[in-house]
């Protein structure tokens, strides 16, 4: 157990670092420490990711830096599509799966450095000011898109056991007139039901083992609490190139690991 709740913790500080679940680091340290299979790390992590959304958001939230009308609209979008996710999954094979996971660990790992030349001007004021507080809502217009951003995000977590984290701190970027840090706040406020309700479909399809799963959750809200307050205090940059390195030299792993 005490493994397990190791393995949680470094997923949940590093994941809550960056505004992600954590599933992305926990997935193959669950296959390697821990010896499940690729179908069963996927379905589990996502205690995890939920978990590490739970604490990460009440530490951004504590400082303002949630947007939760932008939350629940992604959520909303992502608890309807997660279990379709999760189905997916397990129609997969198992090495099909790790190609996924791997492809989509080096195909995110850029993501988040690129962000700042696209969006350059809030992250300069975030950057002198600090984290803010969220002082504008998602304006109404935009609850459509933010819908199906969740959308998607959900069938991603169901399917590689992830909150989808890469793809909505970005779009929450674009999308409003928050900056980075109330863009991970709201990540992992959104990614908190989907990602319950895709632990309900793989558990139903008996891919998530409770024995690991309830010790990792404990684990990655732990270590998430931990990550979110030390975020804000870490320049943005710094961030941003650690998860790009971590995220090639998880990928490159998974991928030399298929069969």
């Amino acid at each position: 157990m005490a493994t397990t709740v190791g393995v949680g913790a470094c997923a949940g500080f590093l994941g809550s670092m960056v505004g992600l679940g954590g599933g992305l680091v926990a997935i193959p340290l669950l296959t390697g420490a821990l010896k499940l299979t690729q179908h069963q790390a996927h379905g589990t992590s996502l205690a995890a990711v939920t978990a590490t959304g739970a604490a990460g958001a009440l530490s951004y939230g504590s400082v303002g830096s949630v947007d939760m009308v932008a939350a629940m609209a992604i959520a909303a979008g992502g608890m309807a599509t997660a279990p379709l996710g999760a189905r997916l999954a397990n129609r997969m094979s198992q090495r099909k799966l790790q190609m996924a996971l791997g492809g989509f660990q080096l195909a995110v790992a850029p993501l988040v450095c690129l962000k700042p030349y696209m969006t350059r001007e809030k992250d300069t004021e975030e950057n002198v000011k600090g984290a803010p507080t969220v002082q504008t809502e998602v304006s109404f217009s935009s609850l459509f898109p933010m819908t199906a951003l969740g959308c998607c995000s959900g069938v991603l977590a169901g399917l590689l056991g992830v909150g989808g984290g890469t793809v909505v701190v970005p779009a929450v970027t674009f999308l409003t007139d928050h900056g980075h840090h109330a863009a991970l706040g709201t990540s992992l406020a959104a990614m908190v039901l989907p990602s319950a309700s895709g632990s309900l479909a793989h558990y139903s399809a008996g891919t998530l083992v409770p024995s690991v799963a309830l010790p990792l959750a404990i684990g990655t809200a732990i270590g998430s609490s931990g990550g979110a307050q030390l975020a804000s205090t870490i320049p943005e940059e710094s961030l941003r190139y650690f998860f790009t390195v971590f995220m090639i030299f998880l990928g490159t792993r998974t991928l030399m690991k298929v069969k």
